[in-house]
């Protein structure tokens, strides 16, 4: 099966440029990605599998939301 690559939310984090907790976040959020839920009939299925429970998504109490050009044109068109 293929991974499919996904962004992060430290790629829209202002605290990113000084970050030196990336690597161990993005390690979490894979370990969190790659958890296996046994089952009652004994066999063994992908958290991310179950289409009725949202995704985890871990969150970085340092995560400041990047502020784009996009949003800010956005914010502006609704005038």
């Amino acid at each position: 099966m293929r991974e499919i690559a996904r962004e992060t939310r430290c790629t829209h984090c202002e605290h990113l440029p000084v970050c030196s907790m990336k690597e161990q976040f993005l390690a979490a959020q894979q370990a969190v990605d790659s958890v296996q839920v046994n089952l009652a009939d004994r066999t063994i299925q992908s958290l991310r599998s179950f289409d009725w429970i949202r995704p985890v998504e871990l969150e970085c109490v340092h995560f400041s939301r990047k502020i784009t050009k996009r949003d800010l044109q956005s914010s502006t068109s609704g005038i």
